[in-house]
């Protein structure tokens, strides 16, 4: 009787050991990718990273801006909480443009059947009004840090700006209205 409760107690503290060891793992995933988006956040404002490595930073474009004091000491905060985790890098490494020499895509290559959209991924402001054309929308697109796709609605001359975050295309929600979509890598392939 008593090997049996010895046994039972054993198993019993092994698996809440087991469980809070994957409760931990998950948390670290959390709080990882939580600490990733405010110091991608500050990076985006300007700020410049002291304390990460290298390699955290591959593939991250730094513009180092003045800052207000405030905001600076925030993300050099945020910076260090991010150095004493083990997370993976900030910036998603750059994919290989293709030669120089090859024509590529135009927007109107680009430039999705009508009523196909990216949900989620919105940025903010949620859209932009008075952009009458595909081209402009693509235009306001290159001028927004983040942006890696629009979804242009020419009848009310809005072009909505959208990060990587985005969905794969999916049919409109909206019938009523026609949306454009186009994902801005697609304008760095070469025409076949």
């Amino acid at each position: 009787m008593e090997l049996a409760m010895r046994t039972s107690m054993l198993l019993l503290v092994a698996i809440v050991i087991l469980n809070v060891s994957m409760t931990d793992g998950k948390k670290d995933r959390n709080r990882c990718r939580h600490l990733s988006r405010k110091v991608s956040k500050c990076i985006r404002k300007g700020y410049e990273p002291r304390m990460l490595t290298q390699e955290m930073l591959e593939g991250c474009k730094i513009n180092p801006k003045d800052l207000k004091k405030n905001i600076a000491m925030k993300c050099a905060m945020q910076e260090k909480r991010l150095s004493l985790n083990t997370c993976s890098p900030l910036c998603k490494k750059e994919k290989t443009t293709p030669p120089d020499n090859c024509p590529k895509k135009t927007v109107q290559q680009c430039t999705s059947q009508p009523g196909q959209v990216f949900y989620r991924g919105m940025m903010l402001p949620i859209f932009y009004t008075g952009i009458s054309t595909m081209e402009a929308c693509v235009e306001k697109c290159r001028n927004v840090a983040g942006c890696v796709a629009v979804i242009h609605v020419p009848k009310q001359a809005r072009c909505f700006t959208k990060n990587e975050r985005h969905n794969p295309l999916s049919p409109d929600i909206h019938p009523s209205r026609t949306a454009y979509s186009l994902e801005m890598s697609c304008l760095e392939e070469c025409q076949n």
